[in-house]
């Protein structure tokens, strides 16, 4: 009876010190973060690449027009009058056909003519009986320098040429200008009845000017 009883107090002897005795959790310590960052080109952390601050240099070509105005394309610069050294008349051209007439286009632009400065003459509109390519010089009436038959559209060119130096009637242009000079130019359209004008283009011939500012050689 008695080694019963000593079995069972031991039982719950066991029992209690089971439940006092605990084992304690061993803490453990939370997986690390991954987070990346770029260090900009100035030290800044950022977290795109893309968003490091940027100094852009923009390169900006600015052309100066024959009146001294400032253009982001030579197509901007417009025609303006020059003034004769040995003039008092300023040749400002007349930038808009006759009124009424049926030319559809006059224009002009620079080339290399041979190895020479030049430029070329474009015209459209309806066939007319002759065409006539006409110049000025200040306080001068036109002159005729080519007539031509029977054309509705054509393109012409012309050179910078200075006659006392070459044969200028031999390089083959359709006509010639004389360096250092600057004249007015313009079309007239012949009919059998009427004779209709062109809108006038200067052309200036000095240094550095907008037929002379292409690099023409041979």
């Amino acid at each position: 009876m008695k080694q019963l009883l000593l079995i069972f107090l031991f039982i719950i002897l066991v029992l209690l010190t089971g439940c006092v005795v605990q084992e304690q959790p061993v803490p453990s310590c939370p997986q690390p973060k991954t987070v990346v960052k770029f260090i900009c080109a100035d030290g800044t952390l950022v977290d795109l690449k893309d968003s490091c601050p940027v100094q852009k240099q923009e390169i900006k070509t600015i052309y100066i027009c024959q009146d001294g105005a400032q253009a982001d394309t030579k197509e901007d610069c417009t025609q303006t009058s020059v003034e004769e050294n040995i003039s008092g008349e300023v040749l400002t051209p007349i930038t808009t056909n006759q009124e009424g007439t049926p030319i559809l286009n006059v224009s002009l632009a620079p080339i290399c003519f041979k190895g020479k400065y030049g430029g070329s003459v474009y015209f459209k509109g309806p066939t007319f009986e002759s065409i006539m390519l006409q110049l000025r010089k200040a306080d001068t009436n036109y002159t005729t320098m080519q007539t031509f038959a029977g054309l509705s559209e054509a393109r012409k060119e012309f050179a910078i040429c200075d006659s006392t130096q070459a044969r200028c009637d031999i390089i083959g242009a359709d006509f010639t200008v004389e360096p250092e000079t600057s004249y007015l130019f313009r079309i007239a359209f012949k009919t059998k009845n009427t004779t209709y004008y062109s809108n006038e283009h200067l052309i200036d011939t000095h240094a550095d000017t907008f037929y002379t500012s292409k690099k023409c050689s041979y």
